[in-house]
């Protein structure tokens, strides 16, 4: 009895030690090291469970000759004897203390457990010793301190399996996380043939991580030659290998250490793992690169990492590290949560197209074998692997060849830059502009944070073999910084084209690059004289800010960032140190997909990830077609067949040519995009003015045809405003619900969105008058994009009068055309008040551009042509009015009284309406882009971005 008592609990000393009913060790086959977890760790709860109802417990007795049986004292198990006394037969470690006779070594581990509790000091357990079942580590370790606290509750006086478990770094409890890497490429090296591979390391500040048995966390991957080499003759490899480091505790200061080994050609050093004479030698590390494992947010960094390769020592507390010229290695990092109930690969083995490389001893390559190698392996099995990766995506629905994520690790990190050192600044390409462009060149200045020109302007062309919508032009511009010595410099690049359909010269848009960079804050330097800053060099994929009208010759760098971006559009920089761009590895132009530009600021919108499946479908043709075209439309046939290429060459620059460096003319977006149905397009209702009543009001839209709402009540494709601004008034509210989608909508040359303004009157919904917006341009396919201020007609919306402009479409007469007619007739009438609606239309593939809802003071707001600019001025009238804070009841909030008059709003008019959800029906259907934002306010009359 006393001996049951200082036992353990039957059932959890059953289950440490394998049941007497499986074979004994040398009858069984030595199981896996994750079976070996499975068996001897923590069995799943449906496995204990069922072994339970199979076997009962054993008594005390059967459990003590099952522990003298498992460690080897009971009969029939040989006794393991080591030569040299008190070291392990096995490994040769230190053989631990015999318990005192008549216990078990669980019972003697308990003891002692107590008494260290009275002592309140332990010596903890050696890790990698008892309780270590894998012959690789899960967790890592940590030092153990000879003193606790007094708590009854101290960590190391539970003797429960858990506590004792968690105590040695081998418990599930502890927070532990896999880092899996892919392991992409490198290069170029000046390593000739030789094999190379990756060996990844991680680290906790400036020490290294460590598993539960002290040893560092490392993984390798395969051993491969190089895929290509450059002019130079320098290697590039590609792997896309993966390798997984387990059982990390990620933190901000986790690094992930890249080292570079390559192993020399060598024969007679032995067979391969498949029995082929090797052709390497040993490994040698030649390069290594970090990079952190969480990015500034705390999370994982997303996308293609590209960081520099640095020469050796490898140290990591250096304060400053020199890099091999234009080497890199290309990652990509995932973190997440070891998985302790999946049976996991071990640790530092690559995989290869969902194949585990073997392991092959003395530098020996997995990579490298003769006949009887797995496919994948060789040289002939990295094309088909990086023809396989490029089917993938990024993010989904965006193929690579569109968009790739890059991300430069270590950029500004380097030497501080002297401005002795010149630089030279490549333009290599342009991507996926603006379908209604044709020839096209760059026109760039330097200029200062200020807006001083620092250099003079320069121009670059279109190469004629490239793509007409993503052209090409392989242009370096040198520049000697020394004469500049300012620290804001940027390049402003400024895009022009020959507008298709006009004819005429436009402005496409606008890049700004800043040269330099703040080492300590990641952006561009604030004053000329600041010191310590580096050169933003690589490369970089530069987004395209929109043109707008009469900015004049003078730019505001704050003011063109602040501008809409062109969806989709960018340019490819590169930005080198002078000294360094003569190099073979940087003379050449890398291709898009090679990962050579940080296109980190190019992350796709809502809208541009279903917009480039429709630019890659549509590259446009060849810039000596859209040549050739233009100078048909200037030279008669036998002029043009006399002139050469040169000169077609030389005619497309002086067509070019502008006599100022400026921003008047910008390119029509609007007719940048026929209309796609699929993408639809889309509506926003942002405000009205000089409304009647002072009551709760709505905007009610649907479309026209169908109509259905007014013929039969049908509301499947009806909305209306449910987000008044409380400080606007209630004669001239402000709607903030933004833009609402009308996707998969057919071309019709009439069709208009019907725009119903109601008034809350008890519980009735009082028509306060109505507004046609026509959604194409009169005989095209282009949307009539752009915002404007609507008239009010008096009255309740006439069926009769939508009808009539099914007649005029068959008659070949627009929208415009019938409603002037129908003001003429007397049909319809403005409204005394000459009440009026903001109003703003957008095709799905400009989505953005249009960021600031329309209002009195929008600059672009216009008026239709029916108007006449006689009375312009009566529909500009202010109106002050009770702001719809006061309406508010006592003892209601703003958010209850809202959703309450909308309820009352949508029984009135027989549309469904869910409190707290939104959809077509109810007034929501809104697209939230997460670059655009739609919440303003109204102050003193006026619509002001509430930032």
């Amino acid at each position: 009895q006393q001996q049951q008592q200082q036992q353990p609990p039957p059932q959890q000393q059953y289950y440490q030690q394998p049941p007497p009913w499986q074979p004994q060790p040398w009858q069984q086959q030595q199981p896996q090291p994750w079976q070996q977890q499975q068996q001897h760790g923590y069995p799943p709860q449906q496995m204990r469970a069922s072994q339970d109802q199979m076997f009962p417990a054993p008594d005390a007795s059967e459990h003590m000759a099952m522990e003298q049986d498992m460690e080897g004292r009971g009969p029939g198990v040989p006794i393991r004897v080591s030569e040299t006394p008190g070291l392990d037969p096995v490994d040769g470690t230190p053989a631990p203390e015999a318990p005192p006779s008549g216990q078990s070594r669980r019972t003697a581990k308990s003891k002692k457990s107590s008494a260290g509790k009275e002592n309140r000091a332990l010596t903890p357990v050696e890790e990698g010793k008892e309780d270590a079942k894998s012959d690789y580590s899960i967790t890592s370790g940590s030092d153990y301190s000879d003193s606790y606290s007094d708590s009854d509750d101290s960590y190391y006086s539970d003797d429960s399996e858990t506590r004792d478990r968690d105590r040695q770094g081998l418990g599930r409890n502890q927070p532990k996380y896999v880092i899996r890497v892919m392991l992409e490429g490198a290069g170029p090296m000046d390593l000739k043939n030789a094999p190379a591979r990756i060996v990844a390391a991680a680290y906790e500040g400036y020490e290294p991580a460590r598993d539960a048995s002290g040893a560092p966390v490392r993984s390798r991957g395969p051993l491969l030659e190089p895929s290509s080499h450059d002019r130079g003759g320098a290697a590039r490899y590609k792997w896309r290998a993966r390798i997984a480091l387990r059982g990390i505790n990620v933190t901000a200061a986790t690094k992930l250490v890249l080292e570079l080994h390559a192993a020399q050609p060598a024969k007679g050093v032995g067979a391969d793992i498949y029995g082929h004479e090797a052709v390497v030698g040993p490994e040698e590390v030649v390069a290594w690169a970090h990079i952190p494992v969480l990015g500034p947010e705390g999370v994982p960094l997303s996308g293609l990492q590209v960081s520099p390769l640095l020469q050796l020592p490898l140290m990591l507390s250096a304060d400053r590290t020199m890099r091999i010229e234009g080497s890199k290695v290309e990652v990509r990092v995932w973190v997440e949560e070891e998985n302790y109930d999946k049976d996991p690969t071990p640790p530092g083995t690559p995989m290869v197209a969902g194949a585990i490389v073997a392991g092959a001893p003395r530098g020996i390559s997995a990579g490298i074998g003769g006949d009887g190698a797995p496919a994948w392996l060789g040289g002939g099995g990295a094309t088909a692997l990086e023809n396989e990766a490029s089917k993938k995506e990024d993010i989904p629905g965006v193929p690579r060849r569109a968009w790739r994520e890059v991300r430069h690790i270590g950029a500004g990190k380097g030497e501080p830059y002297q401005p002795g050192d010149g630089l030279v600044l490549c333009v290599d390409a342009a991507r996926f502009l603006p379908p209604n462009v044709t020839i096209t060149r760059i026109v760039g200045r330097v200029i200062s944070a200020a807006g001083e020109p620092l250099a003079p302007e320069f121009v670059i062309h279109a190469r004629l073999d490239s793509l007409a919508f993503s052209p090409r032009y392989h242009a370096r511009q040198r520049f000697a910084t020394g004469r500049w010595n300012n620290a804001t410099a940027h390049a402003l690049l400024q895009l022009e084209t020959i507008e298709k359909g006009t004819n005429q010269q436009r402005t496409v848009g606008y890049v700004v690059f800043p040269f330099f960079i703040d080492p300590e804050t990641g952006e561009p330097p604030q004053s000329t004289g600041a010191k310590g800053y580096r050169l933003r060099e690589g490369g970089y994929q530069c987004q395209v800010y929109a043109a707008s009208e009469g900015a004049g010759s003078g730019f505001d760098l704050r003011e063109v960032i602040s501008r809409p971006k062109i969806p989709c559009a960018s340019v490819l920089i590169r930005n080198l140190v002078a000294t360094r761009a003569d190099m073979p590895a940087n003379k050449a132009v890398p291709q898009y997909e090679d990962g050579a530009y940080d296109s980190s600021s190019m992350y796709p919108t809502a809208v541009e990830r279903r917009l480039y499946a429709h630019r890659l479908a549509n590259p446009g043709p060849p810039v000596r077609e859209v040549m050739l075209d233009l100078a048909r439309l200037t030279f008669s046939p036998s002029v043009l067949g006399g002139m050469t290429e040169p000169d077609l060459e030389r005619w497309m620059a002086k067509r070019l040519e502008r006599p100022q460096f400026a921003n008047d003319r910008p390119l029509n977006y609007r007719r940048s995009d026929v209309y796609a149905a699929e993408l639809g397009f889309h509506v926003a209702i942002d405000g009205a003015s000089r409304l009647t009543k002072t009551a709760f009001h709505v905007a009610v839209q649907s479309l026209f045809p169908p109509g259905t709402f007014y013929a039969n009540k049908a509301s499947d494709d009806v909305v209306f405003t449910q987000q008044p601004d409380m400080a606007s008034s209630l004669d001239a509210p402000v709607w903030r619900d933004g833009f609402q989608s009308r996707q998969h909508v057919m071309h019709e040359p009439n069709m208009v969105v019907v725009i119903d303004v109601r008034a809350l009157s008890g519980r009735t919904a009082q028509p306060q008058g109505w507004t046609l917006l026509p959604v194409f341009e009169e005989g095209t396919e282009y949307l009539a994009s752009g915002a404007f201020q609507l008239p009010l007609f008096q009255g309740p919306v006439q069926l009769p009068l939508l009808q009539d402009l099914v007649k005029s479409q068959a008659e070949g007469k627009g929208v415009v055309d019938t409603i002037s007619g129908w003001l003429d007739s007397k049909k319809v009438k403005f409204t005394p008040d000459k009440a009026s609606v903001f109003v703003r239309l957008l095709e799905d593939q400009r989505l953005g551009m249009l960021p600031e809802p329309a209002g009195p003071n929008t600059s672009g707001v216009t008026f239709p042509p029916y108007v006449g600019e006689k009375l312009e001025p009566a529909f500009l009238k202010k109106a002050a009015g009770k702001p719809y804070a006061k309406a508010i009841p006592r003892g209601s909030t703003s958010e209850e009284w809202v959703t309450e008059n909308n309820a009352l709003m949508a029984a009135a008019m027989g549309l469904p309406f869910h409190r707290g959800a939104a959809g077509f029906g109810a007034g929501g259907d809104e697209l939230s882009d997460d670059d655009y934002s739609d919440v303003y306010t109204q102050q003193t009359g006026d619509y002001t971005q509430a930032s």
